[in-house]
């Protein structure tokens, strides 16, 4: 990030992380990143600590996802399941997709920053970023900008209705691009809403975005979003990439209504690649998230020659190798 881009923009780091780091390590990290300011926080309390402070029935519930008995020690890499979900993830990956859902938004290490620029640790940057993605928001006012759509589709029938319309008197039905004609693979999302649709959301990408701050702490969106990620704590179905993509659908549709007079509509929603930002990040072996568009796959020695080969002065800076294995439990967000 240094390389493409941080050199020039000097932008706050911000490393999310469950367990502590080594003071040692923070250390090494900040000398990397200087002159910019890096700061390691911790997403939240011990898993100890917020199991002791959830009711003695929320606590039942728990050991019981688990299949653990009542008083056992349970740590993040338990795996436990959880009513509507097929899949079963450990406590940590529950924990931090309940994190990014809602917990985030709030979170002591933000509050003095409109805008989030998000990469998950697993995520690589390639390239020289030559726009800076957050003029683009600026510029044009957005709540997100995004890299990778269709990504995942989420459900919840019923009972997400119901939450949809508790909260904001529609209920979000499906999510359409309405450039699909478009030959180049442009993308406007918009979302579809009606009082009596059962929600099938496409979602938006999670392992890199960038987001207003502000909108996403509005109070009509924190309670939407504390009611959608809190039927039980540690929750993995209801993840961090539904959550960006209601919520800024949901604000987009807000803001239309409010300007229903005007005869332009608003799109607050953006499209990285559309609007000229193609910022070419790695994720699971695509790139922007984008299934037609691969690098090779987990051949990391090949993926570092290409890399050096076309990308100046990196291998002087890096050293010779340049992926590394990185703890899945660490997150990594840059501020502006």
């Amino acid at each position: 990030i240094q390389h493409s881009y941080n050199d020039r923009m000097k932008y706050d780091y911000i490393i999310f992380t469950t367990l502590p780091w080594h003071p040692n390590q923070v250390k090494a990290l900040q000398d990397i990143a200087y002159p910019a300011k890096l700061t390691v926080a911790l997403e939240g309390p011990t898993l100890e600590k917020q199991v002791a402070a959830i009711t003695p029935n929320e606590r039942k519930f728990l050991y019981e996802r688990c299949n653990k008995t009542a008083g056992e020690n349970l740590t993040w890499f338990h795996y436990c399941k959880e009513p509507g979900y097929k899949g079963v993830a450990n406590l940590g990956y529950a924990w931090q997709a309940e994190f990014r859902s809602y917990w985030i938004w709030t979170h002591p290490a933000l509050r003095p920053y409109k805008y989030m620029v998000w990469i998950d640790a697993d995520a690589s940057v390639t390239v020289e970023w030559k726009v800076d993605p957050l003029q683009v928001m600026v510029d044009r006012n957005l709540t997100i900008l995004y890299a990778g759509w269709p990504y995942g589709n989420s459900g919840g029938g019923e009972h997400l209705q119901q939450k949809f319309l508790q909260h904001y008197g529609v209920s979000m039905c499906h999510v359409d691009n309405l450039l699909a004609s478009n030959k180049q693979q442009q993308q406007q999302l918009d979302a579809a809403v009606s009082l009596d649709c059962q929600p099938r959301l496409n979602q938006i990408a999670g392992n890199h975005h960038i987001t207003n701050l502000d909108v996403y702490r509005k109070t009509i969106h924190q309670q939407f979003l504390k009611n959608f990620t809190q039927d039980y704590r540690f929750g993995r179905k209801n993840d961090d990439q539904v959550s960006v993509t209601i919520i800024g659908l949901m604000e987009q549709y807000l803001a239309n209504q409010h300007n229903k007079n005007s005869t332009q509509k608003l799109y607050t929603v953006g499209h990285e690649t559309t609007l000229g930002v193609p910022l070419r990040i790695v994720h699971h072996c695509m790139y922007d998230a984008n299934k037609k568009d691969r690098t090779v796959c987990k051949r990391w020695k090949q993926y570092d020659e290409e890399l050096k080969q076309n990308w100046p002065g990196l291998q002087e800076r890096c050293g010779p190798k340049l992926m590394r294995k990185v703890p899945g439990s660490q997150k990594t967000a840059m501020e502006s």
